[in-house]
């Protein structure tokens, strides 16, 4: 504060909170207390309003002169910001005590309610505060009249113009209320109030998902940990095993090395004698043992140059390239008992011959920790009637690892797409009752027909759908029926289903995959083959650690007999992450569309 005068701003923090700050404002005083001669005494000596805590100055320096009264906090303030000097004479060490006589009679002065004098003054300057006569008591909203000193207490407790937030504040609401409007408030607010609960509940929904997701997403990095450490663990188990083995690979390659060190030793021995002209029969047949040893000593440490030793060293590529799958697949074989997935759950081992799998049909098929079918003879498919018409198999997987270790394993959507007759490249019926067969289906090559228009035999199937399987996928579509010698119906190969794979990080397939069509019902074939279905892979890992093996996959229609003329139309095949060999698209059938680039959807 300055020393003499009060700011508009710290006038008005006086009125409202007297029981914390500074001096009081005369003109509030002046309301109810009469002329200002009547309240002269009681005026502080620095800011000239009505004293508060009122302190004495009584310095031996200016004793005689008229007593001289001062706010405590003035008084404070001014001594802190002059060095201690007497705001009365400039010297030091002022000398001052409070005054109770002055301020019980201060404390008497009857005042109105400071939050009401806050309303009067609005928008008046202090200079136009003379208003004693104008003052319309009953447009007051809070009535209080009463002493100074029991302002703090009705503040705080019976003060209509107490402010109070608005119920809505936690939505927004920042309006500042009291009593004497807060229903009005409410009830005119009550839309706005409506809104912002309903944003902020958006907002708090929005919040609890995506910390929700965070959560998931710890777990998730804390199940992977723990999985890498159970690897681990598995790893160590089996050190001091492989530590054995190497130790005795040292142990046989140390006894080689002594051995063809001695048979050198030996050779430049017998070389010595026979350039002294030592040419005994024993040296000689000593010689000839010996440099036949040398021999097959060269010959064991001569490289491996042969066709079975190069067979040999492609397949320990092999394996080395499918050691990340080969692996994982030994480790969950073992399954440790501290291991924490769950077979069927978090990754799918199939380990058993002559075994049939069948997954959720038309949705995802999750396991993030890979798909290992090591027995012989095992299908993975979907839960499909193929003898109902209106079951469809759309095989989803997305997984980490997927593995097919055996040639006699498959994953088969085979004859689960449109039923004879059905789909957008359906074959043609046969058009008479006597013996005709029915055109071949259509999907990604036309479908096979009898090329004669005067008997009435079925049309092909026409080509639909696009090459990369990402905008749209579909099902093979229905050879169609033809007609035996007695005119009954004999129905086309129904088309082939659906696989999608998404596979994370590795995949190796020495099965096969496919989603052929059926062969038309009847002697001679007479139904038309079903078209082939669609295969669709992402391979999202872009690592060079990890090589892919794509394997046999086959989306052929039905009736793939030499002199049958009403086969079913291929399917398509999309393989996005790698770039295929050439030495391997002679195994996919029909020849694929493939991209480096990994893509992420499609849809039926």
């Amino acid at each position: 504060m300055s020393s003499l005068q009060l700011t508009e701003e710290n006038r008005t923090m006086n009125t409202d909170e007297k029981s914390t700050l500074d001096c009081y404002d005369k003109a509030w005083v002046l309301l109810l207390s009469g002329s200002e001669g009547s309240v002269k005494n009681y005026e502080c000596f620095l800011c000239q309003q009505i004293t508060k805590n009122p302190m004495e100055i009584n310095c031996i320096q200016h004793t005689n002169e008229k007593m001289v009264i001062v706010g405590e906090d003035c008084l404070h303030q001014y001594l802190r910001e002059n060095g201690q000097s007497c705001p009365i004479q400039k010297h030091s060490n002022c000398q001052y005590f409070k005054n109770t006589i002055i301020e019980q009679q201060i404390d008497n002065l009857s005042v109105i309610c400071p939050r009401q004098y806050q309303f009067l003054v609005q928008g008046k300057k202090h200079n136009e505060l003379d208003f004693r006569n104008e003052m319309d008591e009953s447009k007051f909203i809070c009535k209080y009249k009463g002493p100074i000193r029991d302002i703090e207490d009705h503040l705080k407790t019976s003060c209509t113009l107490m402010p109070l937030e608005c119920r809505f504040k936690l939505f927004g609401c920042e309006c500042v209320l009291y009593k004497h409007n807060y229903d009005d408030h409410m009830q005119a607010q009550m839309q706005n109030h409506l809104e912002m609960a309903m944003n902020q509940i958006q907002f708090l929904n929005q919040k609890m998902k995506d910390l929700s997701n965070a959560l998931q997403e710890k777990a998730d990095q804390i199940q992977l940990c723990q999985v890498f450490l159970e690897l681990i663990l598995f790893d160590l188990s089996l050190f001091p095993e492989t530590i054995i083995n190497k130790l005795k690979e040292v142990e046989e390659l140390k006894s080689r090395l002594d051995d063809k060190e001695i048979v050198e030793k030996k050779s430049k021995e017998l070389n010595l004698e026979i350039e002294s002209g030592t040419n005994n029969t024993t040296d000689r047949n000593d010689l000839q043992e010996n440099d036949k040893k040398n021999a097959n000593e060269k010959m064991l440490y001569s490289p491996l140059e042969n066709k079975e030793m190069e067979e040999d060293k492609q397949f320990i590529v092999l394996e080395a390239l499918e050691r990340t799958c080969q692996h994982l697949s030994e480790y969950f074989s073992f399954l440790p008992a501290f291991c924490s997935l769950i077979n069927g759950k978090d990754f799918l081992l199939i380990s058993e011959n002559n075994k049939t799998i069948k997954l959720k049909n038309k949705e995802w098929n999750e396991y993030r920790f890979g798909i290992y079918l090591i027995g012989e003879k095992v299908t993975l498919t979907v839960d499909c009637d193929k003898y109902k018409d209106n079951d469809f198999g759309y095989l989803q997987i997305k997984t980490s690892h997927l593995l097919i270790k055996c040639n006699s394993s498959c994953i088969d959507c085979s004859e689960l797409g449109f039923a004879s007759d059905d789909g957008i490249g359906k074959g043609g019926q046969a058009m008479s009752n006597d013996w005709r067969i029915g055109g071949g289906a259509g999907y990604g090559t036309k479908g096979k027909e009898e090329n004669n228009n005067e008997l009435c035999f079925g049309k092909g199937g026409k080509c639909y759908g696009e090459e990369t399987l990402l905008k749209q996928i579909h099902y093979g579509s229905g050879g169609g029926s033809g007609r035996d010698r007695n005119g009954d119906t004999l129905k086309g190969g129904r088309g082939g289903g659906i696989i999608h794979l998404i596979v994370q990080k590795h995949f190796v397939n020495y099965g096969v995959l496919k989603c052929k069509g059926g062969n038309g019902h009847g002697g001679y074939v007479c139904g038309g083959g079903g078209s082939g279905g669609s295969v669709l892979i992402l391979l999202m890992s872009d690592s060079t650690q990890f090589q892919h093996i794509l394997g046999t996959i086959i989306c052929t229609g039905g009736n793939q007999f030499e002199s049958c003329k009403n086969r079913g139309g291929n399917g398509r095949i999309a393989i996005h992450g790698m770039q295929i060999p050439p030495n391997d698209i002679h195994m996919i059938n029909p020849r694929p569309f493939s991209t480096i680039n990994s893509q992420k959807t499609s849809t039926v």
